[in-house]
This record gives C-alpha cells, structure tokens and sequence, in this order.
C-alpha cells in the first residue's frame, strides 16, 4: 500500500495544495487518519519495526506531505489516539481478531487486512463513543478500497462478532488505566503505564530538570459542571505555566486524578481528550500517576517536569534594587473571567466578557516567551501568576530580600478590564489581586529592556514595563499621583 494509493481510494480526501483546512468534516479527516493508522500498521508488519517508531515516522515525514499537488488532511489527534493505543494494545488485539476469524489464521491473512482487523478492534474495544456499527461500516468501506468482496465481508463479519462480543471492562482503576491512558503515555521512560515509575534515563536530556505541583479542584478552581476536557487543559496548563516562567522546555507529567461518583465514563474520556489535544500542543507526555474515587469534589493534581539548560533557570530570589520589574499579557481576565462565568461582574459588552471569561477556562503558558528569555540571561528573577500579581510579585520581592513599587496605571489590562473599571473603578483592585492571569512576572535590569523588547517580538507576546524592585520591604501599589492604593489583600489564599 503506497502514500499514492491513499489519495486515490479516499479521494477527495486529499485538497490542492495549500487548501488543507479544517473546513473538510470531521468525519472525512477521521477516515484518513484511520487509513494512516493502517498504513502504520501495515508497515510495521512489512519491516518488522515497532508500531511506535513507525507512527512517528510516518507523522513526521509523510503526514502534511504533498503529493503531485494534494495534501493529505487527517485528524492528527485522532491519528495519534490510534496508533499509540495500538502500539500498547496490539497484542491483546491480535488475539481477539484470532478469536473471532474462528478457522482462519490471522498470520495468514495479507498484512493490509490485518492492519483493517487491528485497527477496527481496537476502535470497538477502546473509543466507545461511536456506535459500533458506524465503526463496522468505517473499516468495511476501508476494505472495499483494496480487496473485493470476499474480504470485505470478512472485515464485516469479523468486527461484527468482536463487537456483539466485547463488553466494557469495568471501570475499576486499573481497567480506567487500561482503556484511556496508555495511548497518553509516549515518553519511553513511561513504558506504557506497565509499571509503577516512570524511569528518566541518564542521558536522554540535557541540563536542569524544573519540577512543579499543582492541583485543581472542582468548585474552586473551575466550575463544577465545566467540560472535561476543558478540566484537563487547565490542569496542564496551570502546570505548564510555572515550567513557563523558569524557562523549561515541557518534558511529561503525572497525573493524580481523585473523581467523584458523578465522573463517569464518558467525562473520563472526554478528559483524556482534553489531555491529547494539550500534548499535542505542547509537544510533552504522560508520565504516571494514580486515579482514586472520592466522596469529595473532583481534584486533578499534575507534577509537571521540564528541561532548561544548566544555569539557566532564574529563582525569585535573584532580583536587586532598581531592577525592573515586567510583566506578560493582561493582568486581571482571570479574576473577571470567573466573576463572569459565575454571574458576579460588572456587564460589559458581551463580546469583552466572553474573551476574558475564555482566558480564564483556558490559561495561555507563555512557554516559548520564558523560554527565550531564560536564554537570555537578562532576567533576574522570575514568577508565574497564579494567586494574583502582587501577591506573587511579593514572593519575588520577600525572596529577594526587598521591596516592589507598582505603577497601576502600567499595569496593562485588557478591554474587558477597562470596561470593567468604567462600571465600577473597585474592579482595579480585584483584578490586582485575583489571581488566575497565569502570566509571568519577572525582574531584569533597566539596559535589557532592548532585548526584552526583542524577545517579546519574536515569540509574539505581549510584554509591559510595570515597576520596579526597591530597598524598603512590601509591595505598594500607586495611583496615576504616586500615592498607595489600599489593598486588603496580595492575592488569592486557600486558607
């Protein structure tokens, strides 16, 4: 089965070159990714190499490639779902398509329609949110590409009894472990979930591992009825955003996940995929981790890791006086995003609200940013902003053994902001103060700001002058006439 082939049995499933978009349906970039995922197969079968290293391959050099003008436009994600799930699976897989054949033997099947078999199997047995009848029709239509009648009837038949024969595994954590996370699982140090560690070897990176902690909990850091895989971007992206400010390059996770008897299956699965569509991203892995049930509220906890060059990472300790003092974004769109998700903001234009209420579900990691600044060397000192600017600006500022002078009218906010403060001129101090910005905040002396300028320009972040660091102790914050704004509070506090 060659690359040309593919385009011709599923045309139009290639575009002109250049016209590859997400305008084609789901549907038909599904369908060509379940044909890659085949020829991954097939290829594995035909060279003897793993189903991994060939998937990788093949997405890295034939995937998006054009052929005599035409661009293959497969649903990436789904791809990946496939042939990782596969790879972790295949044995297991064989011996139920076995099962099935009844007299027949698989080995002696053509290696194209083992991959169909395999493919289709695992689809029933793991992606259970299509109906299995659709996913019956999908592998036989496949089928009817390459071979005639006979063999797409076996494909039918096959699939039609693993699919009256298969039933859930239940969903105990191990059967959850077995059905959901191994395709999540890409780093080799990983081993597809088989073991209880992750194992880093020595030498597979360079540098300094950044290590980091953080959890979510339902009620408290998003909305209990929010969607699941909208749960696993904040609970990466939360994560990623501290790797951010030390300048780390995002290496794997592991997960904690304690769910609440409501989390059943479907929210499960919703939730990797939130996690596959971050990965994917981010370009990083699962690493482990443990799932629990729990009486409580729903609480996802992420140890992020990630590399930096040695020396490179900045603490928050390092900062001096006269230093000054930036920061990334806009500061107070998570604050107002969730007084706006939850009904307790000021009504600005529904557009305005609806970016600032995104920007809190979903967090950006300024990851290239702090990466180049940490390459740099100019910063100083470095912090993400999680439990509000001037609280995580103090933890600079008591670790530096100093103080900070924030400017409030440097401080930049975004148009929901200003339209906010236009309503009601408190909404300045909670969105100083609130928390769930995820930006970063750092020190660098006055004579790089040349180069911070630069820097900003070329990963296309926004950066802005907002203070600077002095000798006397405590943060203050000044009005346009350099006088000190009241604040109850630096930032948000669980206790």
């Amino acid at each position: 089965m060659r690359d040309r082939d593919l385009i011709q049995a599923f045309a139009p499933g290639a575009e002109p070159d250049g016209e590859a978009t997400d305008a084609r349906p789901l549907e038909g970039r599904r369908r060509l990714a379940r044909v890659a995922a085949i020829q991954v197969l097939y290829q594995s079968a035909m060279t003897r190499a793993q189903v991994s290293v060939v998937a990788k391959q093949f997405e890295e050099h034939r995937l998006g490639e054009t052929i005599d003008g035409l661009a293959l436009n497969v649903d990436l994600g789904f791809f990946r779902r496939l042939t990782r799930g596969i790879a972790v699976e295949a044995e297991a897989l064989t011996m139920l398509v076995q099962e099935a054949l009844e007299k027949r033997q698989f080995g002696r099947l053509e290696y194209v329609l083992q991959a169909i078999l395999i493919a289709g199997a695992y689809e029933l047995q793991f992606l259970t949110d299509v109906p299995p009848r659709s996913t019956i029709d999908e592998y036989t239509d496949i089928a009817a590409a390459f071979f005639d009648k006979g063999e797409r009837s076996l494909v039918n038949a096959v699939l039609d009894r693993l699919a009256h024969g298969m039933r859930p595994a239940p969903l105990d954590e191990f059967g959850l472990i077995a059905r959901y996370l191994p395709p999540l699982a890409t780093h080799p140090g990983a081993d597809g979930l088989r073991d209880d560690v992750a194992i880093l070897a020595a030498g597979s990176f360079a540098g300094d591992l950044v290590i980091t902690t953080d959890a979510i909990v339902a009620g408290v850091h998003f909305l209990a009825d929010e969607r699941p895989a909208m749960v696993a971007e904040r609970a990466l992206r939360t994560n990623l955003s501290d790797l951010a400010a030390k300048g780390a390059k995002p290496l794997g996770y592991q997960l904690t996940l304690a769910l609440n008897p409501a989390q059943d299956e479907s929210w499960i699965a919703g939730f990797c995929e939130g996690l596959q569509a971050n990965q994917a991203a981010f370009d990083w892995s699962l690493l482990g981790g443990d799932t629990v049930r729990t009486p409580g509220p729903t609480t996802v906890s992420v140890t992020a890791i990630g590399t930096t060059p040695a020396g490179s990472a900045r603490r928050r300790g390092g900062g001096q006086p006269g230093d000054d003092i930036s920061v990334t974004g806009w500061i107070g769109d998570g604050a107002l995003g969730l007084a706006i998700a939850q009904g307790q903001a000021p009504a600005v234009p529904k557009a305005l609200a609806n970016a600032a209420e995104a920007k809190f579900r979903w967090p950006e990691p300024r990851v290239a940013f702090g990466q180049a600044l940490a390459a740099s060397g100019h910063a100083t000192a470095t912090a993400d902003v999680s439990d509000g600017l001037v609280a995580d600006l103090g933890h600079i500022a008591d670790a530096s053994g100093l103080g900070a002078i924030i400017q409030a009218a440097a401080v930049p906010l975004s148009e929901a902001g200003h339209a906010a403060i236009a309503i009601d001129p408190e909404w300045l101090v909670r969105m100083l103060t609130g928390g769930d910005d995820y930006e970063i905040v750092f020190t660098a002396k006055p004579e790089a700001a040349r180069t911070i300028e630069r820097i900003a320009a070329q990963t296309k972040t926004a950066v802005t002058r907002i203070g600077y660091l002095r000798a006397e102790p405590g943060v203050e914050v000044q009005d346009p006439d350099g006088q000190p704004l009241a604040l109850e509070r630096g930032g948000y506090s669980h206790f």
